[in-house]
Formats: structure tokens, C-alpha cells, sequence
């Protein structure tokens, strides 16, 4: 395998892309060769991982790569989800803007003036997926949450109807924008997904796997990773799948519907 030394990637586009907070952290996950090794033997790269990321730096005549695949790599970042990120990632969004959750309470409380920026600003279109609360799904994600001490209290079910009232809110100051879409799916829930502009090579995505543990929230999960798609496509499009397929089985609400059809009836009225 020929090495290109003009093909790479600086420290801090690693970082960034996998999250990682310091220098020793990009340490760890990586190995320095020198560029005469290279040079004599190319698949040095080929024989520790079968993908990698090249990161050249001011380390006079050496080379750092990527340890493990950036599949890999990714897995590894352990910090809790920040609800700042996602507001962030929602108001650089260009075009298209997905979110996927139990409820999404959080992005969608955080992030409701950036979301009607884009919408009313930009032109931007919106999917919004969430959990039935009808389903036997919820149900068990219900028990899983919140049972304790044989008791259920409500808090998953009071969050839907939250979400809800902010994505009516958010219909209203976008004039009932067609642009807006709000559905709900029954399937296991497995992480949240924010996908910003997912069909360009911008593409960014937001992904908060959910603990396995019993009484945790979703919102909880240690696993939150930011994937690029330039850096991660493989992982990328992985999630993006992920929630096409959820969104070709889901289902709009009908609460939704009777509040768009009433209000642009008075509306024109």
C-alpha cells in the first residue's frame, strides 16, 4: 500500500472529530512512525488496522497514525451527552435537520429558537421522531426507566406531552410550516440522533447510545459521539440508515394533525 504523506489529517482535526479533550488522549489512540520506516516498508499501516486516519504534526521527521480503525476509535469516547452540543449543531445546520428520541425533550426545549430560525431563516426542513406512547415499546421503556418501588410515576408520558407543546409552539411560529415533520415509530429504542444536513459532505451527526442499565435516562448515556461524515463515513451512514429505516415504519400523530388543520383554518378564515 503506497503511502501519500500529503494525505492527511492535523491532531486537531482528530480531536475534533472523535471528541477527544486532550493531547494525551490522541496519544493513546495513536502510534508514531518514522517516515524512513514508511518509506522501507508501506504496509506497516496495512498490518495494525485496515483503516486509517494519517495525522502529520511538527514532530520533526515522524508520522502520528490512528491505532485502530476510526470505527473503533469512535467507540471510545465516554463523555455524557451535552445538551449544548446539540444546540449548536442544530444552528449550523444548512438544509435538512433530523432528530430522533424517546421524547427528545432536550433538543427540542434547548433548541426551539434555533429550530424555528432554521426553518423561517434558512428554509430549512425538519423531521421530528419519536416514541409512541400507544406502543408496548413505550411501555417497557416506561418499566425499564421508571419502575421503583412497584411504582410507575408518569415522568416518560408527561415528557411526550412536553414535547409535544413545544413542537406545536414551534409549528405556530413557523406559520404551519410544511417544512416541519412530526412522527412516532414503535420500535426499541436504542440512542437519540441529531443529523445535521445528512445528504452533504458537511454532514454532521449527534448520536447518545442509551445506557443498558435499569433506571437511568436515555439522556443519561455515556457513549456520546459526534461523527463526521468526511472523517467517519462508514459510521455515518450507519446511524443516517438508522433512522431512515425508523422513519419509513413510523407514523404521524394525530394530536398533530387536528392542531395544524384547526389553526390554519382560522387562520384563513
Amino acid at each position: 500500500m503506497e503511502i501519500d504523506f500529503d494525505d492527511y489529517l492535523r491532531g486537531g482535526d482528530i480531536m475534533k472529530a472523535t471528541g477527544m479533550r486532550n493531547r494525551a488522549a490522541l496519544c493513546n489512540a495513536t502510534k508514531i512512525y518514522k517516515k524512513e520506516e514508511l518509506e522501507n516498508d508501506p504496509t506497516l499501516i496495512e498490518k495494525n488496522c485496515d483503516k486509517f486516519a494519517a495525522v502529520r504534526e511538527l514532530i520533526g521527521n515522524r508520522l502520528r497514525y490512528l491505532r485502530k480503525p476510526a470505527e473503533r476509535i469512535i467507540q471510545i469516547q465516554k463523555d455524557r451527552r451535552e445538551l449544548a452540543k446539540d444546540v449548536s449543531l442544530i444552528d449550523n445546520s444548512k438544509l435538512t435537520l433530523e432528530i430522533l428520541g424517546i421524547n427528545s425533550l432536550g433538543p427540542l426545549h434547548s433548541g426551539r429558537e434555533k429550530i424555528i430560525d432554521f426553518v423561517n431563516k434558512k428554509g430549512g426542513k425538519v423531521k421530528i421522531l419519536i416514541l409512541n406512547p400507544k406502543s408496548e415499546t413505550f411501555r417497557l421503556r416506561e418499566e425499564k426507566e421508571e419502575l421503583f418501588n412497584n411504582l410507575i410515576a408518569g415522568r416518560l408520558q408527561s415528557e411526550y406531552q412536553a414535547s409535544i407543546g413545544i413542537c406545536k409552539d414551534i409549528l405556530n411560529f413557523t406559520n404551519f410550516s410544511d417544512s416541519i415533520k412530526i412522527h412516532v415509530h414503535s420500535q426499541n429504542p436504542i440512542m437519540a440522533l441529531i443529523i445535521s444536513d445528512g445528504d452533504l459532505e458537511t454532514g454532521c451527526i449527534n448520536c447518545n447510545i442509551y445506557p443498558e442499565e435499569k433506571n437511568v435516562r436515555g439522556l443519561m448515556g455515556k457513549h456520546n459521539l459526534h461523527v463526521t461524515k468526511d472523517v467517519f463515513l462508514d459510521q455515518f451512514v450507519e446511524y443516517q440508515n438508522y433512522f431512515k429505516e425508523l422513519w419509513s415504519n413510523s407514523e404521524e400523530i394525530e394530536e398533530i394533525i387536528s392542531f395544524v388543520s384547526k389553526n390554519r383554518k382560522d387562520k384563513t378564515a
